[in-house]
């Protein structure tokens, strides 16, 4: 997911919403963002992002942690 949502201010309250409800705790959450500061990327991990990736992510490496995610 992206941290600039439309309907939102920013997506960190939506992945700590989302971490916060036993249904969807276990959901491995991926910040894709044009942001980029460490700033950006502490929010992100501090309200349970696993990962954060920058825009334009690369194809190939979004693919290959979106598997590494999976249940195997």
């Amino acid at each position: 997911m992206d941290i600039a949502l439309r309907d939102t201010k920013d997506g960190f309250p939506l992945v700590r919403e989302l971490k916060a409800n036993e249904r969807y705790r276990e959901i491995p959450v991926i910040i894709l963002s044009a942001f980029s500061s460490t700033r950006e990327r502490q929010y992100a991990m501090d309200a349970g992002a696993a990962v954060f990736m920058t825009k334009p992510a690369n194809a190939q490496n979004l693919i290959e942690t979106v598997e590494s995610m999976l249940p195997k």
